[in-house]
């Protein structure tokens, strides 16, 4: 597979229709795997809406910090990893993010109550007219 992408990367197409096939079914793989991805992604969303929302929300927040770990990983000589203060600020924010979910949940069933009581209160009223 690298010597096809240095080839494509080249600009050198000669040998290339001996991968011809690999790169097919990458396609198709990558193809799959999207559509894959977004009916599981709906069907979740039809069920657990605020909880996939967090998540996607949760793995974009943390990302940058993944990039940066990543990055500095290569440069362990240079930063001191026995510093506590990584650490403690490490715990303080899963702590926040955590307790951000919660809230994330809690306000969406606190609206939902409204909508409940105020169909039960229209039910009421339709009875009384009758």
């Amino acid at each position: 597979m690298r010597e096809v992408f240095s080839k494509v990367a080249h600009v050198e197409f000669s040998g290339i229709g001996t991968y011809l096939l690999v790169i097919l079914i990458f396609i198709i793989g990558i193809v799959i795997g999207v559509i894959g991805v977004a009916k599981i992604l709906s069907l979740l969303l039809n069920k657990f809406k605020t909880s996939v929302y967090a998540s996607i929300l949760g793995l974009l927040l943390a990302s940058p910090f993944a990039i940066i770990y990543l990055t500095v990983k290569g440069y362990q000589e240079y930063i001191n990893f026995s510093n506590p203060w990584i650490y403690i600020i490490g715990g303080v924010t899963l702590i926040l993010g955590t307790l951000f979910g919660f809230l994330m949940v809690y306000l969406e069933k606190k609206n939902e109550k409204p909508e409940i009581e105020k169909d039960n209160n229209q039910e009421e009223k339709e009875d009384d007219e009758e």
